[in-house]
């Protein structure tokens, strides 16, 4: 981000191994340098002070109104599948008046209450921001230099001499460390960098196991494990979960046996199966008070490619704003792979991926694939082709990424085994983060005789269902996978269990009817 020119210094620290504090000790110098001859005066940063605390006072109302909304909706809703489980029990239990009477009145307060707000759109929330860009730079350029030029006063004087010391590296870094470890060198930091951007493995390096920061943000918290999540946890006041649930878990190398043990030995309940859930797996389970929202804007795949995610993981709830105008977004290559030389390979999808890249120089390629042995054989191609616009990995090493094309390589052969199709049939977070790799084209390899012999009629085959969208360009039916998800709309009284409990409740309330009168 620049002003006029010249680049904002903002201020922002990413902490981390001894290659990313090296990198962070000689950004902070850049920056004090960058700053040391500017003049900043106040009345430049007062400039329509009072106007941008107006807006954004406005802005924060709306906000908060645009929650309520939100909190309204899914009330009403659960309101609604109430009154409509109370319709389909009424022939086999007797209902009192007063059951439906409140229902009515609690869906006409709701009602009343949603129509008051009014439907909120980006529109209003972009009425409230100050559009004068330039304006808008200045104020940021000129009030990060004045917070950097903080450094230079006399409670920095020891981090001073740790900035400006001629010490090897590593020894730099063990000082810049032994410095963070400090609580108060932290909150003395946080006046000048209010932001630290760092990993869960590396976290216990900034100050105290305590509060120190408003916030802690975790991104990617699908793939973060309960253990290590709370070194950052601890140190911020609020959570804020970011990951997505329907793609991949963290990689444990916790044993079965050994996790076994240890849930009987403390008895730890199934929410907090340390193999099994992810940190945002825990709170999903365990938190039914905080906030969860959908991120519902896609922008990334072709609509066709990420249809099939979509109904199938997602309840239909992503709204599409992806621009690719791709033709043929959806390529299925059926490829005879005969006798495979190692398990869970393919040559023969590796010599069409190699043709495949060979006529494509010009898009950026991934190549997915499931299989360590399939990932080894098609990187010793790349190589020998000197394909550098292709990459090529198991499906965790492409998590967060995107190419123009991807290839999906199933790998399927004479020597897949029942066990190994049952592992990848229904993989959902592999199988969802594979194909929504890919932006313009996805490109599916597999041999169709030996997926026919896996598959063996099985209704319950997300993989066989993939192939077949693909095959016939996303016209082949989905079976959806409904998600109990407040974020992708929660389904009240949906199993049993919570079928038992309105049962129980509609049952008391007309006991204590009976005991009024």
């Amino acid at each position: 981000m620049k002003y006029r020119g010249k680049t904002i210094p903002f201020p922002v620290l990413r902490l981390g191994n001894t290659e990313k504090v090296m990198e962070a000790i000689k950004y902070i110098n850049e920056l004090r340098t960058q700053v040391q001859s500017l003049q900043i005066f106040a009345s430049t940063l007062d400039k329509r002070k009072d106007d941008r605390i107006d807006r954004a006072k406005r802005l924060s109302a709306r906000l908060k109104e645009y929650e309520e909304i939100l909190d309204l909706k899914e009330r009403k809703e659960t309101l609604t599948h109430l009154m409509k489980y109370q319709e389909h029990m009424k022939n086999t239990m007797k209902l009192l008046p007063f059951q439906t009477d409140l229902q009515g009145y609690q869906m006409q307060k709701l009602d009343k209450r949603i129509a008051a707000i009014g439907e909120i759109s980006d529109a209003d929330a972009m009425q409230l921001l100050d559009r004068n860009e330039d304006e808008f730079y200045q104020y940021l350029f000129y009030t990060s230099a004045r917070y950097i030029k903080a450094l230079e006063e006399p409670k920095f004087q020891e981090l001073r001499q740790i900035l400006d010391s001629d010490e090897t590296p590593e020894k730099l870094v063990n000082e810049f460390n032994k410095y963070m470890r400090k609580s108060e060198n932290v909150r003395k930091l946080q006046r000048v960098f209010p932001i630290i951007i760092t990993t869960c493995i590396s976290a216990h390096k900034i100050g105290e196991p305590e509060p120190l920061f408003d916030m802690t943000i975790m991104d990617e918290a699908s793939q973060c494990n309960v253990a290590i999540s709370l070194v950052p946890i601890i140190r911020g006041e609020k959570l804020m979960l970011v990951g997505d649930p329907q793609q991949l878990k963290p990689v444990i190398l916790l044993d079965e046996l050994t996790n076994r043990k240890l849930r009987r030995k403390y008895h730890v309940a199934d929410e907090y199966d340390y193999r099994e859930n992810s940190i945002y797996k825990t709170y999903l389970a365990c938190d039914a008070v905080s906030d969860e929202i959908l991120l519902r804007n896609h922008y990334r795949c072709n609509k066709k490619i990420i249809d099939f995610n979509n109904k199938k993981y997602y309840n239909s709830k992503l709204q599409v704003q992806s621009d690719s105008r791709e033709r043929q977004p959806l390529v299925y290559v059926n490829v005879d792979g005969g006798p495979g030389d190692m398990k869970n390979t393919s040559p023969a999808e590796v010599e069409e991926i190699m043709r495949y890249a060979g006529e494509n120089p010009d898009k950026s390629i991934a190549v997915i694939t499931p299989f360590v042995n399939q990932r080894i054989l098609i990187e010793r191609g790349i190589k020998e082709n000197g394909f550098e616009h292709v990459v090529c990995g198991t499906v965790h090493a492409f998590q967060g990424d995107e190419k123009d094309v991807v290839l999906f390589s199933t790998a399927l052969s004479d020597r897949t085994g029942k066990g190994t199709y049952d592992w990848l049939k229904n993989n959902k977070e592999l199988i969802n983060v594979a194909t929504s790799r890919a932006k313009d084209k996805l490109i599916l390899l597999a041999d169709g005789k030996e997926l026919e012999r896996l598959h063996q009629g099985n209704e319950d085959d997300d993989l066989y269902e993939l192939v077949q969208y693909v095959k016939m360009n996303g016209e082949s039916k989905i079976t959806e996978k409904h998600i109990s998800s407040r974020a992708l709309g929660i389904q009240p009284f949906s199993t049993e269990t919570e079928a038992a409990f309105m049962k129980n409740l509609t049952h008391a309330l007309a006991f204590c009817n009976i005991l009024l009168n």
